[in-house]
């Protein structure tokens, strides 16, 4: 980056890229690994302490559970995990949101998730293309076997919505 003078335009966007795909990489690395307190805690334990942790002064996050959260196979809690994480990497980086909250609820075999904030918003249809972490949570929601549904308008914030009929015990 020394090396990078700013009369350089093209040097510099190489720099940048290069910086973005290191970014993306570690982020790649750090989704694959299992998070400890998971395996040991459970599913609403581990987004407890992941939601405390990333909260700030300038942001708000809750977590709500509705009925018994069942336990699920690991590999499962897992995806919701890093669904979760991703949808709100994605609240931190682009939202511009004060307040977020997380719903998890179960009921008669189905799983609901629910992730909003009350950021800036976007038009969905204006969109170019799912980013990364989008395709992620996507990809994710898939394995799981669900269905997802993602509302936004600008300056009326984000939901995500998901839902997760039989996921094993």
């Amino acid at each position: 980056m020394h090396s990078v003078h700013a009369d350089d335009p093209e040097a510099s966007a190489r720099v940048v890229n290069l910086i973005e795909e290191a970014a993306r990489e570690v982020r790649n690395i750090s989704h694959s690994l299992d998070p400890e307190i998971l395996l040991q805690e459970g599913l609403e334990y581990a987004l407890r302490a992941f939601l405390a942790k990333i909260s700030h002064p300038g942001l708000s996050i809750n977590l709500y559970t509705v009925g018994e959260l069942p336990q699920l196979e690991p590999g499962q809690e897992l995806l919701l995990y890093r669904i979760i994480q991703e949808a709100m990497n994605n609240v931190i980086r682009h939202a511009g949101a004060t307040e977020a909250l997380v719903q998890l609820g179960y009921d008669n075999g189905i799983l609901t998730l629910t992730v909003e904030d009350n950021g800036k918003g976007f038009d969905p249809a204006a969109t170019p293309g799912k980013g990364i972490g989008l395709g992620n949570m996507v990809t994710r929601i898939n394995l799981l076997k669900g269905h997802y549904e993602i509302s936004s308008r600008p300056g009326e914030g984000t939901s995500i919505y998901a839902e997760f009929a039989g996921l094993k015990a």
